[in-house]
């Protein structure tokens, strides 16, 4: 049974897949630039060195919308040399990111270590604010309170 709407429809559809997948892949690509020139502006016209966060973000994002589309891609996809190269594009970019997550939380863990050691505590007034705090003169709000104060870091709760 020969059914012609039914080709209509499969080329329609694939078609509106294709124009889909460009679509995402042109979103990282978008994503991925953007992140770089403002990385490149940072870097040179501002002289921040802090820019390996910001950088690998973006890159993390736009892989995302990179890898949507070829997901979508396997929906469209004809013969198994087809699905099996784009699963292994998919499997490459899946690497790609988790090694760029892996790296945003070092980044993350190195900054907030800078952070911390550039906010040194006193360790008397941190013992003080101990004691106050075990012999109940002070509520745990209160104690977490003056240790973010301490260490530099204020820390606001809405009542």
């Amino acid at each position: 049974m020969h059914l012609p709407w039914i080709e209509a429809f499969e080329d329609i559809f694939s078609v509106g897949i294709t124009i889909i997948i460009h679509g995402l892949e042109l979103m990282g690509v978008i994503v991925v630039v953007t992140g770089a020139v403002k990385a490149f502006y940072n870097y040179f016209v501002r002289h921040s060195l802090n820019i390996r966060l910001s950088l690998a973000q973006s890159m993390a994002i736009g892989l995302e919308f990179k890898l949507g589309g070829e997901i979508l891609r396997t929906v469209i996809a004809r013969d198994w040399n087809e699905i099996l190269t784009v699963g292994a594009i998919i499997l490459l970019r899946a690497a790609l990111n988790f090694l760029i997550h892996w790296e945003i939380g070092h980044i993350q863990d190195d900054a907030k270590l800078i952070d911390d050691a550039s906010h040194p505590v006193d360790p008397e007034k941190t013992q003080t604010i101990n004691r106050l705090h075990a012999d109940g003169h002070i509520s745990d709000e209160e104690a977490a309170q003056l240790r973010a104060k301490l260490s530099g870091k204020t820390e606001t709760h809405d009542s």
